[in-house]
């Protein structure tokens, strides 16, 4: 699937934090900024067994993205800015995991996994930023604090990495064998984001 119903990128938005947050202004602005092929995101777990990973297909994020937000002293604000990720764009290995993944996330029901930007803050640490943000699965929303690392030059790499629990979006881990194989409730989304910016 080549498409992805983007209304504003989220977790590709960090390019603006080094150019735009400079003190206690309040202003607003855009940025238009484009995800390199080589940016990786993916979903880590692990059950009793082994471990697992399924890797987003980061192609499908294809097109520019023109992004607005808000100054406000130290942060930068954002209004319905949401990602939505296809379920079906991530890839666990092979068709049986794919299948149990898609399960898990009710996709029949909601096909994707929604991700909201609500703020990005300035730390006092070098080269790192923390980003609030919306995470939505199978029709649940919960808030987490993101850190995340910033590097390069003329191409920016944004990485970092964050745990949920699926049991606080209301899903269950699987099992599998009679339940001798059992999922861990706790995932870990792991991203490598390449951005550059472009001239509006």
């Amino acid at each position: 699937m080549k498409t992805l119903k983007i209304q504003i990128a989220l977790l590709l938005l960090y390019p603006v934090l080094s150019s735009f947050i400079k003190g206690n202004a309040y202003d607003t602005g855009e940025a238009l900024i484009k995800l390199m092929p080589d940016s990786t995101l993916e979903i880590q777990g692990k059950t009793n067994v082994n471990k697992f990973n399924c890797i987003f297909e980061i192609t499908n994020i294809d097109d520019p993205l023109k992004v607005n937000f808000q100054e406000s002293e130290n942060a930068l604000k954002f209004r319905n800015t949401q990602l939505l990720l296809d379920n079906d764009c991530f890839d666990c290995g092979n068709n049986m995991m794919n299948k149990d993944l898609r399960k898990l996330l009710k996709s029949d029901e909601f096909p994707h996994i929604k991700l909201g930007l609500v703020e990005v803050h300035k730390t006092s640490q070098k080269n790192q930023a923390m980003a609030e943000v919306d995470i939505s699965l199978a029709g649940n929303t919960k808030r987490y604090l993101v850190p995340v690392n910033v590097s390069g030059a003329n191409q920016l790499s944004y990485s970092g990495s964050m745990d949920l629990d699926i049991n606080d979006f209301e899903l269950e881990a699987p099992k599998k064998l009679m339940g001798a194989v059992k999922v861990s409730n706790i995932i870990k989304i792991v991203f490598d984001l390449k951005v550059a910016s472009l001239p509006n």
